[in-house]
């Protein structure tokens, strides 16, 4: 009876013991999943939010340094000639379907692929406006020029641009969610190493409480048999 009983017991903390290998497993397989979704999650931060965020910057700058030089030329009456005005603004407009390439291939969510979209849409719209209004100054006239720059070229330099400041707001939008999913990732984190740690005090009691037993118990027996 004595080595029948000695047996269950060591069998019970055999079964509590290999509860807390498994638990052990499985909190790390968790764990381990948790830091690459974090992972992912910063790196979607630097190189699909904050990467393209100075891309939309430099995308700005470019219209506004197209939309500089025009009107320098336009109305000021001290530019360069045509054909340099049109090597300046083919570097800037080379710059932004370079940047408008690599913003393609971030990771864009539905909203984000619309926009930028339409926005590299009206990019090549206003090169179109441009081609024009250069085309009214050497086959027209100055005038003719800048009236179509008045009535098209601002304000379509100006529309194209508002599509940049819709992407801006997205980008922070998506910025901030991502920040929060880290954040979730963090505490879920947390809460397993909490966990992990509270069942293995809760087994190691149980184990001593056991052992404990099974001492009171052998001590018992030796007592009757010596009676």
């Amino acid at each position: 009876m004595k080595w029948t009983f000695i047996i269950r017991e060591k069998l019970k903390v055999a079964f509590l013991l290999a509860g807390i290998m498994l638990l052990i497993g499985l909190t790390n397989v968790m764990e381990r999943r948790n830091m690459k979704n974090l992972d992912q999650s910063f790196s979607s931060i630097y190189y699909d939010r904050l990467i393209p965020a100075t891309d939309i910057f430099y995308l700005t700058s470019n219209l506004y340094k197209r939309r500089m030089l025009m009107e320098h030329f336009l109305f000021t009456g001290q530019a360069a000639s045509v054909g340099d005005l049109r090597k300046n603004l083919g570097s800037h407009s080379d710059s932004i379907m370079h940047l408008i390439a690599k913003f393609e291939k971030t990771l864009l969510i539905k909203e984000e692929s619309v926009y930028l979209a339409e926005f590299k849409r009206r990019v090549q719209h206003y090169n179109n406006v441009e081609s024009r209004i250069l085309r009214e100054w050497t086959q027209q006239s100055p005038q003719h020029a800048q009236e179509l720059y008045e009535r098209e070229g601002r304000n379509d330099l100006l529309s194209t641009i508002h599509y940049l400041e819709e992407l801006t707001r997205i980008q922070s939008s998506v910025g901030l969610d991502l920040i929060q999913n880290s954040k979730g990732i963090a505490s879920s984190s947390d809460m397993l190493m909490t966990l992990q740690i509270t069942v293995a005090l809760v087994i190691g009691l149980l184990i001593h409480a056991l052992v404990a037993a099974s001492r009171i118990t052998r001590q018992n027996n030796e007592n009757f048999n010596l009676n």
